[in-house]
């Protein structure tokens, strides 16, 4: 009965690292918000942001100047990014060439998720100190903004 638990034991131990080397040594990310993520700024507010197709949707539609993690999950199935403007241009009016945002025309860019950190599936998040104005966040891929993946924000 021992030598039967030592088996057992030796074939879990080897599935996990078979398991562990295919992965190529990293370990899988989750794509789950943490209830209170470590926040790079003390004090900070956390507005969650869901990716998909084809809406961006922020857990909060404004929040108080100063600190902010903006904490964004891609919940579809392809790909997305997620940049933010400050602007006075509405949301669905920033100007638009070749199926994608004009980024040097649509207003301040103060930060960007790129496709990398925001695949199906997966979470990432940026502090940021933000003072009261408007923002839009988007996706910025090919298609995408003009499909409706865009949003705006209030800092008040």
């Amino acid at each position: 009965m021992r030598w039967a638990s030592a088996v057992v034991f030796i074939a879990a131990v080897v599935i996990g690292l078979v398991a562990f080397a295919c992965s190529g040594g990293q370990p899988e990310a989750t794509a789950t918000f943490a209830s209170k993520p470590s926040p790079t700024f003390e004090g900070s507010v956390v507005v969650e942001v869901q990716l998909k197709e084809w809406a961006v949707a922020p857990a909060r539609a404004s929040v108080p100047r100063g600190n902010v993690i903006i904490a964004a999950k891609n919940v579809g199935v392809l790909e997305h990014t997620l940049l933010i403007f400050k602007t006075d241009t509405p949301a669905d009016k920033l100007p638009v060439a070749e199926a994608k945002v004009k980024e040097g025309a649509a207003g301040q860019k103060v930060a960007q998720i790129d496709a990398t950190q925001l695949q199906p599936g997966r979470a990432s998040s940026i502090s940021l100190a933000l003072e009261p104005g408007s923002y839009v966040f988007i996706c910025n891929l090919q298609g995408h903004y003009q499909s409706g993946m865009r949003a705006g924000f209030d800092v008040l």
